[in-house]
This record gives C-alpha cells, structure tokens and sequence, in this order.
C-alpha cells in the first residue's frame, strides 16, 4: 500500500472535512457500487497509519476494507478502530461467505460503538 497518501494527511495538520478512509486497499479495487455512493474525500492508507491519520482526520465518517490482506484481516482493524476510540462507519468488502452474520457479529464485539457493514464481492 502506498504510504504517500497518509504521509500526506499527516503533513497537512487536521482535517476538518468528511473523509473515507480506505484501509489496505485502492479506491480502484472498490466495487462500483460502493465507489459511487461515496460523497467524502477518499484517502488510502496502510494498517500501519491508522491512528496517527484519525487524530489528524476526526471527521472521518468511513472506514473500508477488506475482510483479509496479506498484512492484516478485519479483526485486527476492528481492534485498532477500538483502541482508537473511531464511532464511525466501518465497511468491510469479503468474499462470498457461508454466514456473514457471524463476521458481523464478531467485528461488532470487538468495536461496538462501530457500525459495522459488509460488502460481498462477486466471486470470480
């Protein structure tokens, strides 16, 4: 994941505007249906930024990504999105899933001041 984006938030000082963060992923990869309801500034950013970029962005209305990547899965977010004190919106993208309330249920455990969303992506 390219860290220019939350080196960049960072350098700016706070942000006082709506903004969408997505975590482990490129807007490019966002099914068209997500990317079009988004109406907030997008940035994208490494697991590794999360805090540091949500103290400098407190009207982060939005946090997406997916249910696993190479460095993280969505548990380890959630933990981080707790440990951050985030009551936003967080929309996770997953495969097609036998149960998707058990995810959901989980997530929101573990973050429960987090709205909590999937987004099932269509199986290749």
């Amino acid at each position: 994941m390219d860290e220019s984006a939350a080196i960049s938030i960072l350098a700016q000082g706070n942000l006082f505007e709506p903004v969408t963060l997505l975590v482990g992923l490129k807007e490019s990869e966002l099914p068209h249906s997500l990317r079009n309801r988004l109406s907030t500034r997008v940035e994208e950013l490494p697991l590794a930024y999360i805090h540091a970029v949500l103290s400098r962005a407190p009207d982060t209305k939005e946090i997406i990504a997916p249910l696993f990547t190479d460095g993280f899965d969505a548990t380890e977010l959630a933990y981080e999105l707790f440990r951050a004190e985030y009551t936003g919106r967080f929309t996770i993208l997953t495969p097609p899933l036998p149960q998707p309330d058990l995810v959901t249920r989980e997530i929101q455990s573990i973050c429960p001041d987090v709205v909590v969303s999937l987004v099932t992506l269509a199986a290749h």
